[in-house]
C-alpha cells in the first residue's frame, strides 16, 4: 500500500500551550502509536488512526504531539531508552559490572530485532519509499546511532581502548546474518536460548577474541 504525500509529516510546529497535559493520555497515545507503527501497515500510521486507537480526540493528540514525526520520534526514543536502561547503573543493577550490563543490553537488543513488530516495520520501510523517506532518517538518528553512542560510552567508561569500534562490532555480531535470513523468510527468528548464545558469542569475540582488548573491562 502506498503512502500518500498527505501522510508525510510537516516540518514541525510549535507545541500547543494550555492546561497541563495528562500523562495517562500521553501513555495511551504512545501505546497506540507503537502498536500501529509496528503493525507493518504503512498506511495505518496516521494521526487519525492513532487518535482513534488511543480513544482521544485529534485535538488532544495534537496538544501532545504537533505532527506525525514528533509522535514517531517519541515512540523510537521510548524503545531506545527501554533497551539502553540495561546499560545504566541503578540500585537494581548495583552488583552488575560492565560485562553483565552489556549482556543484559545485548539480550534486549537481539530480542527486539527478532520481534515480529520490528520485522514488520523493517519490511514496511523497505517496501514504501514515502514512509522510509522521513522515518528512516529518524530511526537512524534517534534509534540506531543514539543506541550506538550510549553503548560506546559504557565501553569507554569501562576502559575499552576503542569504544566506538567495539560498539560497532558488538551490534554487528549481535545482528549478524541471522537477521537477513529471517527477513528473507529463509529461517525462523531465534528463540530465547539462541538469542542468549548470540549475545555471549558476540561478547566473547569482541572482548576476548584475537585482537580484543588486553585487559578486562573495569567497573566505572
Amino acid at each position: 500500500m502506498n503512502v500518500s504525500v498527505s501522510e508525510i509529516p510537516p516540518a514541525g510546529a510549535a507545541p500547543r500551550r494550555g492546561r497541563p497535559l495528562d500523562p495517562g493520555r500521553r501513555a495511551a497515545i504512545l501505546a497506540a502509536a507503537r502498536a500501529l507503527l509496528f503493525s507493518g501497515d504503512a498506511a495505518a500510521f496516521t494521526m487519525e488512526a492513532v487518535a482513534l486507537r488511543a480513544r482521544v480526540s485529534k485535538a488532544t493528540l495534537y496538544r501532545h504531539f504537533p505532527d506525525l514525526a514528533a509522535l514517531a520520534r517519541a515512540v523510537v526514543v521510548a524503545e531506545r531508552e527501554a533497551m539502553t536502561a540495561a546499560l545504566e547503573e541503578s540500585p537494581e543493577q548495583a552488583a552488575a559490572g560492565p560485562r553483565e550490563r552489556l549482556e543484559a543490553f545485548g539480550r534486549r537488543l537481539v530480542a527486539f530485532i527478532a520481534s515480529p513488530g520490528h520485522l514488520r516495520l523493517h519490511r514496511a520501510l523497505a517496501a514504501h519509499a514515502g514512509l522510509r523517506s522521513w522515518m528512516g532518517p529518524l530511526i537512524w538518528a534517534e534509534g540506531i546511532r543514539a543506541t550506538h553512542h550510549r553503548l560506546a560510552e559504557l565501553l569507554a567508561s569501562a576502559g575499552h581502548p576503542e569504544p566506538e569500534a567495539a560498539a560497532e562490532a558488538l551490534i554487528g555480531t549481535w545482528q549478524g546474518s541471522w537477521h537477513l535470513g529471517v527477513l528473507l523468510d529463509a529461517r525462523p527468528p531465534p528463540e530465547p536460548a539462541e538469542q542468549a548464545a548470540i549475545v555471549r558469542r558476540g561478547l566473547a569475540l569482541v572482548l576476548d577474541g584475537p585482537g580484543a582488548m588486553s585487559r578486562p573491562l573495569r567497573d566505572g
